[in-house]
């Protein structure tokens, strides 16, 4: 079959589809008479509808805002005067359902002989997706620009931006120092709430941080740990006030009451080292060892830190290989009864028998908290507490002892078989819980307290009073005793506040029908003022120091 030239109409048609397919509009403009065509497409490019929109400049001049309406005339001008051959432009335009919309316009004109202007003609092509596109590139790589010198969780500086911004400090030889900072108990955040509540207590403790520079030198370095430079236009001390006075009451997180604070290591420049890397590794030595003396503490690096860095890890070390040998040993403390001189029950006590010699926790447990290991050492105290337990029940005496728990202890499979193993005897147990660990339980512990408690368990409250949530918890916990704090004890008699906040005490447990115990007694005095407010069940050096089990034992025996 031969092919035939095609005629005009068929040429229409297949100019149409094509159209179509591109998703271009055609146009015309009759210079000399203002008549404009609109071919279907370009009508629909610009949201209207193609059987009863009629086109006008005028009207394609309303959907251009007032900056592009004054490129366009000035497009058209140049292309009707020559100065250009070509109309071509890119612009936006409103469409009338309300949203945005992008085309490329391009045009020539045809003009009479005598050289006056007749006709545009012109296609336009829609470009939104394109320009979108390109919108969420460049959107894409300020983001990845971003990151290179930002945390992505909080935004704040990265570490890539803390070593840039040191080593210019430092080539213009300006004074300054680095603060390290460390969230206490984060990993107890994040275990109690979930990885999800910490990073929002990240996001919001970084902000917090930021206010308190003078200068937003604060960096997020990694995971909970932030790093402040305070230069020579900021005052270090006046830095540090701040950041205790933000932090000094419990911060709201998604409707969580929570006490952050910080553990602080600081180095110089260049009192400490002119080298960038040196200085950051002494700020952090001094943090570690900050980290070892307890909660909220603040170093300033010197140079014995780093033998005593050394020192630390030696002793973890130490400390792990004896976790898996179980060298560790219950002792116990009696709890009497300050009128009859009996000895009620024992609270068992952590120590760490090492070469020979026996270790006090005030040694080692700030190092088994700091590396995840206090549950490990926990499991040990509560088999070996157990077990000693159900030696004397058998032998007769039907004393009772408390054993020392933190929140991940309530979650530990393991704790809970070592329960199982010894049901018969939990009457006899209590269960001791402090104050800051209070502050974390989640919901899910509560119901693991509550288990507990149908097994038996007893739950004592450790440290009343030194917190800041035993109120506001109390009621919610199945409490069956409160401890009252040394820190208080320390001070009778003789402290009229400290005498009246004993007072309170005893009617809280009053109130909530709770038993309470009195922990650090170290006198005479002190025995008698609290027997007189009818507090007679006693724990501390006056009657007793933390016994081996033999001592133990013997006193069971023996008596006092």
């Amino acid at each position: 079959m031969a092919i035939q030239d095609i005629n005009i109409d068929e040429f229409r048609t297949l100019f149409d589809m094509a159209t179509d397919v591109a998703h271009v509009g055609y146009w015309e403009w009759d210079i000399q008479t203002n008549d404009v065509l609109w071919s279907r497409q370009k009508i629909e490019i610009y949201g209207e509808d193609s059987e009863t929109f009629k086109p006008a400049f005028e009207k394609f001049l309303t959907v251009i805002d007032d900056e592009t309406k004054e490129r366009v005339l000035k497009e058209i001008d140049d292309v009707l005067n020559q100065k250009k051959k070509y109309y071509d432009l890119q612009h936006k335009i409103k469409l009338k359902n309300g949203k945005v919309a992008w085309v490329h316009e391009k045009a020539f004109v045809i003009y009479s002989d005598e050289g006056q202007p007749l006709r545009m003609i012109g296609i336009v092509y829609d470009i939104t997706d394109k320009i979108l596109t390109l919108e969420k590139l460049k959107i894409s790589q300020e983001h990845t620009s971003f990151l290179k010198s930002h945390d992505q969780l909080t935004s704040l500086l990265n570490k890539n931006s803390l070593l840039k911004n040191l080593e210019a400090m430092s080539s213009e030889s300006e004074r300054f120092s680095i603060l390290f900072l460390d969230i206490d108990n984060f990993r107890i955040i994040n275990n109690t709430y979930g990885h999800l509540f910490g990073d929002i207590v990240l996001q919001k403790v970084g902000h917090m941080l930021q206010n308190t520079t003078c200068n937003n030198h604060c960096y997020r370095y990694s995971a909970d740990e932030f790093v402040i430079i305070v230069n020579s236009e900021c005052d270090l001390q006046k830095t540090l006030k701040n950041i205790k006075m933000t932090f000094s009451k419990p911060v709201s997180i998604s409707g969580n009451l929570l006490r952050i604070g910080f553990c602080i290591g600081i180095s110089s420049y260049p009192k400490n080292s002119t080298d960038i890397q040196e200085l950051i590794k002494d700020a952090n030595t001094a943090l570690l060892l900050a980290k070892t003396q307890g909660k909220e503490q603040i170093l300033f690096y010197e140079s014995y830190m780093s033998d005593e860095i050394s020192k630390q890890h030696l002793l973890l070390e130490a400390l792990k290989d004896s976790i898996k040998e179980e060298l560790f040993l219950p002792y116990y403390q009696p709890k009497v009864n300050s009128l009859t001189k009996e000895v009620v029950s024992f609270e068992s006590l952590v120590r760490w028998e090492s070469h020979g010699k026996v270790i006090p926790p005030s040694f080692f447990l700030h190092l088994a908290r700091e590396n995840n290991l206090i549950n490990e050492i926990d499991l040990i105290m509560l088999k070996k507490s157990l077990a000693q337990l159900k030696i004397w029940h058998e032998n007769g005496h039907k004393i009772s002892i408390s054993v020392n728990f933190t929140n991940d202890d309530f979650n530990s499979i393991a704790i809970y078989k070592v329960l199982q193993e010894y049901q018969e005897h939990l009457e006899y147990l209590t269960i001791e819980v402090t104050e800051s660990e209070l502050m974390n339980l989640s919901d899910e512990d509560l119901q693991h307290l509550n288990e507990l408690k149908k097994l038996g368990v007893k739950l004592s409250l450790d440290d009343f009073g030194t917190g800041y949530s035993s109120l506001q918890y109390i009621h919610k916990l199945p409490l069956d005793e409160l401890k009252i704090d040394k820190a208080f004890v320390d001070r009778i008699p003789g402290s009229s506040k400290d005498e009246d906040l004993v007072k309170i005490i005893k009617s809280i447990a009053d109130t909530f029908k709770l038993s309470c115990i009195v922990e650090g007694v170290e006198n005479e005095e002190q025995k008698e003022f609290f027997k007189k407010l009818n507090l007679t069940t006693i724990q501390g050096y006056f009657y007793s120091k933390p016994l081996t089990q033999e001592e133990a034992t013997r006193v069971l025996e023996k008596g006092l």
